[in-house]
C-alpha cells in the first residue's frame, strides 16, 4: 500500500502542487490585511474552501495513470491486486482533506493572532465543505472505476451542468431580492450561527465518510468489471 501511495503522490504531484499554493496565497492577502474584517473573513473562507473545489474539479486525474493498460496488468498481479488500486484511491483522498482541514486550522490560528479575535468559526464551513466534498467523491469514485476517467467525468460535468441550469432557472424567475439586501450579509452570518447548521457541521462529515466507506465497498467489483472492459 506504502508502494502505490507513494507513486500516487508521484503522478498527482503537479495537481497536489496547485491546490497547496491556493490556500497559501489567500492566507497571505489575509495576513497582509488583518484590520480589514471583510478581507479577513473572505481570505479565510477562501483559504479553507477553495482547495476542496480545485480537487473535486481535477480528481479524475487521480485515475488517469492508472488506466495504462501495462500499470494495470502489474498492479492486479501484485498481492495488493484490485483491493489496492481502489484503496489507494480513497486512502490518498482523506489523506488531502486531512491535510486541507489542518492548513484550515492553521489559517485560523494565525488570523486569531493577527485580529485578536476568535476565526475558529471559520472551520465550520471547512467542515461542511469536507462532507460535501467526500459525499460527491462517493458518487464520483465507482464511475471512475467502471466507466473510466473520462467517461466519469463526463458523467459529472453533466449532473454539474443539470445543477447550474436549474439555479439559472431560480436566478431568473425566482426571488432572488434576499442576495441584495442590506441585511443579507449579516442574515447569513445569523443562518450559520443556528442551531440546525451547528447540528450539520458534524452530521454531513458524518453521513459522508459512512457514504465513502460504502462507496469503497461498491467499487470493488466496479473495478473488476473496468479492467474487463479495458480489456476486451
Amino acid at each position: 500500500m506504502r508502494g502505490l501511495l507513494y507513486n500516487q503522490f508521484g503522478t498527482f504531484r503537479m495537481p497536489l502542487i496547485c491546490i497547496s499554493v491556493m490556500p497559501v496565497v489567500f492566507l497571505i492577502v489575509t495576513i497582509v490585511d488583518s484590520q480589514n474584517s471583510y478581507s479577513v473573513d473572505f481570505g479565510l473562507n477562501a483559504c479553507i474552501i477553495m482547495p476542496y473545489i480545485i480537487f473535486l474539479l481535477i480528481n479524475a486525474e487521480l485515475f488517469r495513470f492508472s488506466e495504462n493498460q501495462k500499470w494495470r496488468n502489474f498492479a492486479i498481479s501484485t498481492p495488493i491486486s484490485v483491493k489496492g488500486q481502489v484503496a489507494v484511491k480513497y486512502v490518498f483522498t482523506i489523506m488531502i482533506y486531512a491535510a486541507i482541514l489542518l492548513f484550515g486550522v492553521f489559517g485560523c490560528f494565525i488570523a486569531t493572532l493577527m485580529t485578536g479575535e476568535n476565526q475558529f468559526t471559520h472551520m465550520q464551513a471547512g467542515l461542511i465543505f469536507f462532507g460535501i466534498s467526500l459525499i460527491l467523491n462517493s458518487f464520483d469514485y465507482p464511475f471512475y472505476f467502471r466507466f473510466g476517467s473520462e467517461n466519469g467525468a463526463r458523467i459529472k460535468a453533466a449532473s454539474i451542468l443539470f445543477v447550474i441550469i436549474l439555479v439559472l432557472i431560480y436566478g431568473l424567475f425566482g426571488d432572488v431580492s434576499f442576495l441584495f439586501s442590506d441585511s443579507s450579509a449579516q442574515d447569513l452570518v445569523n443562518f450559520m450561527n443556528s442551531p440546525p447548521i451547528k447540528l450539520m457541521t458534524w452530521l454531513i462529515p458524518t453521513i459522508a465518510v459512512a457514504l465513502f466507506v460504502i462507496s469503497y465497498i461498491v467499487s470493488l467489483p466496479l473495478c473488476r468489471k473496468g479492467i474487463e472492459r479495458s480489456e476486451s
